[in-house]
């Protein structure tokens, strides 16, 4: 049997036993999960979040990773075969069709270093946080937003998009500066590209009330809005799921304050208006009325 034939069939296995391990999971918390860590399965079930041909196989080796991790000291053992980098690369590069397999990455990567989660013993938290920012690799794709082509602009999106799910990515991209930069992309981009900005910022406001005020101040309401209201179909629904992200006061108040200024703006022209049109009036009112010729 070749060396290509054994990896197959160990893939299958895993696989195989993934599936097995999904119908189970209450069975996975401790004490079961330290036995099945030390059974040798963390690695292969790393190497199935890479090199797994099938969704359903990657999203079910992500969410039994997820599960692991909160026990006492498999956080460790997962970053060490890897895990992070596997699950960051799953996470950014899952299709809008597998939602559900970038959920259980961003799931799995925010129990690797978060220590509020059970657990009889704490994680290295900034260790594990600093290597799963670096393994996102965010700068790059903020870099493209701005400089990229069409095609790479709505890629960038989408994959910062995807990242945002994950706490410590979250925060990540809102401080390499992204947040005005999707706004402008909500606003004046191509409609793949106003959908996956809108999905990012809907992502990275999600639960954190910092990111939330930095987009309302960077004006995406208006867009988003406006989006909601004219748009359709997925584009609609990524516009709509963005401003449930929201304070909702924020949003109020961040249309009160545009209607006001709209009216305003209304208002001057209305003087500006007017101001034009007084000497014409006032010609008018000098000049003499036609007199009747008499007959006769």
């Amino acid at each position: 049997m070749s060396k290509k034939d054994v990896e197959e069939q160990r893939f299958k296995a895993v696989a195989e036993a993934v599936r097995a391990v999904e119908a189970l999971k209450k069975a996975i918390f401790p004490p079961h999960g330290k036995v099945i860590a030390e059974a040798g399965a963390i690695p292969p079930l790393v190497a199935l979040l890479t090199n797994g041909s099938n969704p359903r196989d990657q999203t079910a080796a992500a969410e039994v990773l997820a599960v692991l991790s909160l026990e006492a000291r498999m956080p460790a053992a997962i970053v060490a075969a890897g895990g992070v980098a596997a699950l960051v690369t799953l996470l950014r590069n899952c299709s809008e069709d597998h939602s559900r397999a970038a959920r259980e990455a961003a799931t799995a990567l925010d129990y690797l270093y978060r220590d509020d989660v059970y657990r009889r013993a704490a994680v290295d938290s900034a260790a594990h946080r600093a290597a799963i920012v670096n393994a996102a690799a965010v700068d790059p794709l903020v870099a493209l937003v701005t400089n990229g082509s069409t095609g790479d602009r709505g890629q960038a999106a989408r994959e910062l998009s995807n990242l945002a799910l994950c706490d410590a990515i979250q925060e990540a991209i809102a401080d390499a500066g992204a947040i005005p930069l999707l706004v402008t992309l909500v606003t004046n981009g191509a409609a793949d590209e106003q959908k996956w900005a809108a999905r990012a910022l809907g992502n990275v406001g999600s639960l954190n009330e910092a990111n939330q005020e930095e987009i309302v101040a960077a004006g995406a309401v208006y867009p988003l809005v406006k989006l909601m209201r004219d748009a359709n179909g997925s584009l609609k629904d990524a516009a709509a799921e963005a401003l449930e992200n929201l304070d909702p006061v924020a949003i109020t108040s961040q249309l009160t304050w545009q209607l006001q200024a709209l009216q305003a703006e209304n208002a001057s022209l209305k003087r500006r208006l007017d101001r034009a049109i007084a000497p014409a009036q006032d010609s008018d009112g000098d000049k003499q009325p036609p007199q009747k010729r008499s007959r006769g």
